[in-house]
């Protein structure tokens, strides 16, 4: 019996795969996200993620925050991320349970605002191959803990111009030594 030409190279390319070590771009990313210093301790009625969106597109990555201030990255069922750049945010809120008047549960945030949204949070990681800690120190001065109203938004903007005071308020992030600190 002749085998077919394709099969082979089939087999062939399906070997080559599995010895090249095709997932050997993926890589681990854990940190610790603080709040004023202090780890951000995530307890039972709570809930805290940090999200890794990439800057040239592709899939998102989050991690879930501990009770330890502690997060992991996964993206699906798999861990750790594809390197490249990243815009990371932090969410975390207590979870208000439903009631009669709310027929959903609702949530208090625990962290600024400006930290939620990638356009606000000024933080960014260049993401390596192999193990990556990236750690994000929050402040809680950093912006309201709710996005403003629209007309909330603008009255509070134009009173920062008037008075010379800075609009921007964010963090710088250095890759080098993983940890993103408010500016």
């Amino acid at each position: 019996m002749r085998s077919k030409p394709w099969i082979s190279s089939l087999l062939f390319m399906t070997a080559s795969l599995a010895t090249s070590g095709c997932g050997s771009q993926q890589t681990t990313v854990t940190g610790t996200v603080t709040l004023d210093g202090q780890p951000l301790a995530i307890g039972t009625a709570q809930r805290g993620t940090v999200v890794f969106q990439p800057v040239d597109g592709g899939a998102v990555a989050t991690g879930m925050i501990d009770q330890y201030g502690k997060y992991r990255v996964s993206t699906g069922a798999g861990v750790g991320l594809a390197p490249g750049k990243y815009v990371i945010t932090v969410r975390a809120v207590e979870v208000i349970p439903a009631t009669e008047e709310t027929v959903e549960p609702t949530g208090r945030p625990l962290t600024p605002a400006v930290y939620a949204a990638a356009g606000t949070s000024g933080f960014a990681f260049e993401i390596v191959p192999g193990e990556n800690t990236c750690d994000v120190a929050l402040r809680s001065d950093a912006g309201p803990l709710e996005v403003p109203k629209p007309d909330e938004a603008s009255s509070e903007s134009l009173a920062g111009r008037e008075s010379g005071g800075d609009e921007a308020s964010g963090s710088k992030a250095d890759s080098s030594v993983g940890v993103a600190e408010p500016e």
